[in-house]
């Protein structure tokens, strides 16, 4: 293990995120507020764990910028992910 605290970083990345996402909620009005937001702290918590497990096997450093890339691609791709399943409802 390289990265030093690398489930902190990737766990705090993933709160700032979160956070962001909540405001811009809040901001628009969006409705059922309390389902969408319990919803994405989901899909938050997922890329942090992936990222930190990542970050925690990776045997070079990793600096915040690639924490912060890394969770903020896997948010992404979960996302699609996420998006494509329920389309086939």
């Amino acid at each position: 293990m390289k990265a030093d605290k690398p489930f902190r970083k990737s766990f705090a990345c993933a709160g700032v995120l979160y956070f962001i996402i909540v405001i811009i909620l809040v901001a628009t009005g969006a409705q059922n507020l309390s389902y969408r937001t319990g919803y994405v702290l989901f899909t938050c918590v997922l890329p942090a764990l992936a990222a930190g497990t990542w970050g925690y096997f990776s045997k070079k450093p990793w600096s915040w910028g690639r924490f912060i890339a890394t969770v903020i691609i896997l948010y992404v791709v979960f996302g699609m992910i996420t998006i494509s399943g329920q389309a086939h409802k």
